[in-house]
């Protein structure tokens, strides 16, 4: 294999990961004015620490509700068969 066709094969692969250094740049920049519209978030640490919130506050209603259901239905389980 010649110098020419070494040069022209890294020219190639240069050209590639450049075209996919690229793209994954337009991700994160599509990403990230998501991240900011709709959740107003400037950064992936904020958006961790939202996500953490949400997730706390998920649990919370879930255990809130299943509270709710057991009493429910120690009050009315008789009358509904239950």
């Amino acid at each position: 294999m010649s110098d020419l066709d070494k040069f022209t094969r890294l020219k190639k692969r240069v050209a590639e990961a450049q075209r996919e250094a690229d793209k994954a740049t337009g991700a994160l920049e599509s990403a990230m004015k998501r991240l900011k519209e709709e959740f107003a978030c400037t950064t992936i640490e904020e958006a961790q620490k939202l996500l953490e919130e949400q997730i706390a506050l998920e649990n919370a209603c879930a255990e809130a509700f299943r509270n709710s259901l057991k009493k429910y239905e120690e009050k009315w389980g008789a009358f509904l068969g239950s």
